[in-house]
């Protein structure tokens, strides 16, 4: 339980806050710039690239780039093909270049892990018995990829601050969705589509609920901060922050999200209150 004097932190000097707005800004025109040109895949190619060379010479600065593209969308909302995909691989492969070159082969396990483990090997056991086993297998090889998203957090993952970047990244990824979604309304990118599924916004996901799971994701980690920062500037902030998800997770018209979001506001209370 927290102190009534004490402060919870924002876990990113302030500098890195307004580089990531001012970041977020220029993702935006560089968007604008490239899919009303003609050599957008030349600039897709020299991106990918680029994102490969940081995840290589820093395996968490490439996973950055995973959970941006994860709460982002980019990948779906722009039909980048096998982009999630090469992001985490290349990580995977930074991580295992840092573990040689610092010549540390220690790997990190923890309770959850090995359940994971545990789970897993039974969902496997029982496809072997599958009516379709092809089909089943598929399933497998999608609960595997939970896995090695989550066996690489505990590989690299390791301060704080490192946590207080994942959160921001999210913070931004999200606020990189919506932004691009409200273009997409009323000034359409040629290759991005409609950013609503009928009536329903979906930003640069590939469907409304999946961005209203990922709205929820973030919620109740910034409403947190709000009840213990003592700045008014960021408290401020933060409150238009969240009135912004609100308002967004409505526009999604997701019924399990809206369930997920009554849990949420109670388990706030209940911990507010304590």
């Amino acid at each position: 339980m927290l102190a009534q004097d004490t402060e919870l932190k924002l876990p990113v000097p302030g500098i890195w806050i307004w580089m990531g707005g001012a970041g977020l800004i220029l993702e935006l025109l560089l968007l604008w710039a490239t899919y009303h040109s003609s050599g957008h895949w030349i600039v897709l190619l020299v991106a990918g690239a680029f994102a490969a060379g940081v995840a290589l010479y820093n395996p968490f600065w490439g996973f950055l780039l995973a959970i941006f593209v994860e709460f982002s969308g980019i990948v779906w909302g722009f039909s980048i093909p096998f982009g999630f995909f090469s992001v985490v691989a290349i990580t995977a492969l930074g991580w295992v270049f840092d573990v040689f070159g610092r010549m540390k082969f220690s790997i990190r396990f923890d309770f959850q892990l090995i359940w994971m483990f545990a789970l897993l090997g039974a969902v496997l056991f029982a496809s072997l018995d599958a009516f379709n086993l092809r089909v089943s297998l598929g399933k497998v090889l999608s609960y595997s990829k939970l896995l090695f998203f989550y066996f690489l957090i505990l590989q690299i993952v390791r301060t704080p601050k490192q946590l207080g970047l994942i959160f921001w990244a999210m913070v931004y990824a999200m606020l990189f969705t919506i932004a691009v979604g409200i273009l997409g309304v009323f000034f359409p990118l040629p290759i991005l589509g409609t950013v609503e599924q009928g009536f329903r916004f979906r930003g640069l996901m590939n469907d409304p609920n999946v961005l209203a799971l990922h709205v929820l994701i973030i919620f109740p980690i910034i409403a947190l901060f709000v009840f213990h920062v003592r700045s008014n500037v960021k408290r401020y902030a933060l409150v238009f922050l969240l009135i912004l998800l609100f308002f967004v997770l409505l526009a999604t018209f997701s019924r399990g999200a809206t369930l997920g979001f009554s849990a949420i506001v109670l388990g706030l209370l209940y911990v507010l209150r304590r």
